[in-house]
């Protein structure tokens, strides 16, 4: 009874062990900043700006300019996936950086509102940003 007892308690030992592998992913994906608590960043009257892109979120993700505002943005992958900066609509863009590298892009700010920017392969894991124009 005493044998039985012990290999019950190695098993339930090994079990939670192995459900506290995957916690890490999960708990990254559910802490990395959204639209709703995204830093934001006032780029009126500058030419360039960084972005770095991280896993599942850009730094910043919300550039604030001014409408017809064209903007160089530096991208900085540091994370260990490869991501994009796409922009869908008139005024297409589609940047791919692999990890540990940089790219660039230029964007127009729209007349007016905002327009979204996402990672393509990383946007249903909340990789979203936006172009917010205000005068």
């Amino acid at each position: 009874m005493r044998r039985f007892a012990i290999a019950l308690a190695v098993v339930a030992l090994v079990g939670v062990a192995a459900g506290c592998g995957g916690d890490e992913d999960e708990a990254a994906v559910t802490t990395t900043p959204n639209q709703t608590q995204a830093e934001r960043m006032d780029v009126k009257g500058q030419e360039t700006v960084e972005v770095a892109q991280h896993d599942f979120f850009f730094e910043p993700a919300i550039l604030e300019g001014t409408p017809g505002q064209q903007l160089t943005i530096d991208l900085k992958n540091e994370s260990a996936a490869a991501h994009t900066f796409t922009i869908e609509g008139p005024l297409p863009v589609d940047e791919e950086v692999q990890p540990g590298d940089v790219g660039q892009v230029r964007i127009t700010f729209p007349e007016s509102g905002e327009v979204t920017f996402v990672c393509t392969y990383h946007e249903n894991r909340g990789m979203v940003g936006k172009l917010e124009a205000s005068p």
